[in-house]
């Protein structure tokens, strides 16, 4: 950010104007702008925060010189800028004392079902929060979601819920909002990126590499500076040229989606495949007393072959969440599976192998119920993920159809402006093939 100043003209102010996404925890920011601080008196910094919507179209027709923030530029933003990693570290879990000695001990199982305030889902933090929550399978109470990290903040600070913020500024957290530190998350990373516009030549490191940054934000989980711990080989700008080295969180995302998608299809055609057996001949046998049925079929330790398979791989996803949820103590419908699937099992495997403990009248298998429930969960999974995941991509799709800036003629001049920046009366320039800015309430 130091190199966006030097080279500038002297004897005259110099302004930096720096856009800070919304989402961008503000005491990152603040480690980040600091050093421009300390330059002389003919240097004066412009903070300006909104969206990367709002920012990016900003920063295209120079009036910020650069955007902070935590993503890569989208490419549906019609924008030519490079966009620079400048670092990641881990988050950390905070909480009030009481949330910290009620939350701590078992962490991080001991979360699920606890209060969190979360950024809003279309934050990548959000996202990296939730696939942590997934992978743990923790169901977290969501009390409320914020745009402002600042704000969700000073709402942590009051004992409402846990929320996390960049390991790199733990200590201010702590100091600053009376919290202490309920749990590390190492595997959930905070990047930070800052986006020039492509071809500025004042927005270069006067050494020739990307803008200069003199902040502690860590590059790696172990300690490496920024700019050694990722992969990045040099600028390259957004859109159409998108760098190829910067992570798409969008992208990470739907690759997490697909392997959610394909790990489920696998369980499912185990599930199929050893279960519809056991039910076809179970169910010819007891209901319509079908002599055909092959006797190797309605064996028990045959159906015990079949069905275990189905119990403890199939069934894995309802399990292990059911569980978690019953030590806990907030049951909830996979709790309900559970319960239900292993006492089929549980008693059906009794039977199987000591049939003399139970009168003769009581000594029925119930491998088939208990395979085609579990059976029936996962294919719901599939298909309900399967939804999420083509109604995600609709949404993108959709908000890239959206015009981002929009030609205006003020006193006679014609001015490319955000689009949410076109007032009432503004009248507006349209070339051919161009989308056409909605209307909007003033």
């Amino acid at each position: 950010m130091l190199g966006t100043l030097k080279g500038r003209p002297e004897g005259r102010l110099a302004r930096l104007t720096v856009g800070v996404a919304d989402v961008m925890p503000k005491l990152v920011a603040y480690q980040l702008i600091e050093p421009a601080l300390k330059l002389e008196d003919t240097y004066r910094i412009v903070c300006r925060e909104g969206t990367n919507e709002e920012l990016l179209p900003a920063l295209a027709i120079h009036d910020i010189d650069v955007v902070l923030t935590d993503s890569p530029i989208d490419p549906a933003i019609n924008v030519k800028a490079f966009n620079h990693l400048l670092g990641e570290c881990g988050m950390i879990l905070f909480g009030t004392a009481k949330l910290t000695a009620q939350y701590r001990r078992g962490f991080p199982h001991s979360l699920h079902g606890a209060p969190f305030l979360l950024p809003t889902r279309n934050t990548r933090a959000r996202r990296s929060l939730d696939q942590w929550f997934d992978a743990q399978a923790i169901t977290p109470h969501i009390v409320a979601e914020f745009e402002d990290a600042a704000l969700l903040k000073v709402f942590g600070q009051h004992g409402l819920g846990i929320f996390a913020a960049p390991a790199v500024v733990a200590g201010e957290v702590q100091s600053q909002y009376d919290v202490s530190v309920v749990g590390r998350l190492d595997d959930v990373l905070e990047r930070l990126r800052l986006d020039v516009v492509a071809g500025r030549p004042d927005v270069v490191d006067p050494d020739g590499g990307p803008p200069a940054s003199s902040s502690p934000f860590a590059a790696s989980r172990d300690g490496a500076q920024p700019g050694t711990g990722s992969p990045s080989a040099g600028p390259a700008p957004a859109g159409a040229e998108t760098a190829t080295s910067a992570e798409d969180p969008e992208a990470a995302e739907a690759a997490e989606r697909q392997a959610e998608i394909s790990d489920l299809a696998r369980r499912l055609a185990v599930g199929v495949v050893l279960t519809v057996p056991v039910l076809f001949a179970v169910m010819a046998h007891e209901v319509f007393k079908a002599g055909w049925v092959p006797p190797v079929l309605l064996n028990h330790w045959v159906q015990f072959a079949l069905i275990t398979p189905v119990m403890f791989y199939t069934g894995w996803p309802v399990h292990r969440t059911g569980w978690l949820a019953l030590a806990h103590r907030s049951a909830d419908m996979n709790s309900l599976i559970t319960l239900g699937t292993f006492a089929a099992y549980g008693y059906s495997l009794l039977v199987t192998v000591a049939p003399g403990l139970l009168p003769a009248d009581v000594r029925d298998v119930y491998y088939e119920a208990a395979g085609t429930i579990l059976t029936l969960i996962v294919l719901g999974r599939l298909i309900e993920t399967k939804a999420k995941a083509g109604t995600g991509q609709a949404i993108r799709e959709l908000l890239g159809l959206r015009a981002r800036t929009a030609r205006v003629i003020r006193d006679g001049t014609e001015t490319e402006i955000p689009a949410a920046d076109v007032a009432v009366g503004d009248e507006l320039a349209i070339r051919p093939g161009e989308k056409i800015r909605s209307t909007r309430e003033s």
